[in-house]
């Protein structure tokens, strides 16, 4: 069979057009924006139950029933994944969450934790800090702060996969 000139044309033009159009929509292999293997931040509206049991599981603590996710960033693009997270614990659980922060071993680890420059809702060293931890967890970086601001109780995590 023999093809016109003007219908490989077609075909050569209309074929990447189409390709590159299915890969924008469809995401071309992307990962999805909570997948482990992409870099996404969360906010207190997005920051759900999944990711709280994230931090847990990452850091070994557990977090009292009521918290609140306020921002997590997650980079797993990288050689080795990392988080932030900041987390509100009501004034009701952070007697006995500072309980079991206070029990962590507190460890000297020369380690690069992730960079905060740049992330307007890293604030710990700006509120009173009760008690830090820095300790190894499963082979991972683990830092802990747990410190009062503006009269409210926030929980600030560091952890990279090592």
């Amino acid at each position: 069979m023999v093809f016109s000139r003007n219908w490989l044309k077609m075909i050569f033009t209309h074929v990447p057009i189409v390709t590159m159009s299915a890969c924008i929509f469809a995401g071309c292999g992307s990962q999805s924006r909570n997948s482990p293997y992409s870099d996404y931040e969360l906010n207190a509206a997005s920051f759900d139950a999944a990711h709280l049991k994230l931090v847990e599981t990452n850091t070994g603590i557990v977090l009292p029933s009521d918290s609140k996710g306020q921002n997590l960033l997650w980079r797993g693009r990288q050689l080795d994944p990392s988080l932030l997270a900041k987390i509100l614990i009501t004034t009701n659980s952070v007697g006995s969450f500072r309980k079991q922060v206070e029990r962590l071993p507190n460890q000297k680890i020369d380690a690069s934790a992730p960079a905060t420059s740049g992330l307007t809702w890293w604030q710990s060293s700006k509120g009173s800090v009760a008690v830090e931890r820095t300790y190894i967890w499963t082979g991972c970086y683990v830092h802990l702060i747990v410190c009062q601001e503006n009269k409210s109780w926030f929980l600030y995590v560091e952890w990279v996969s090592v």
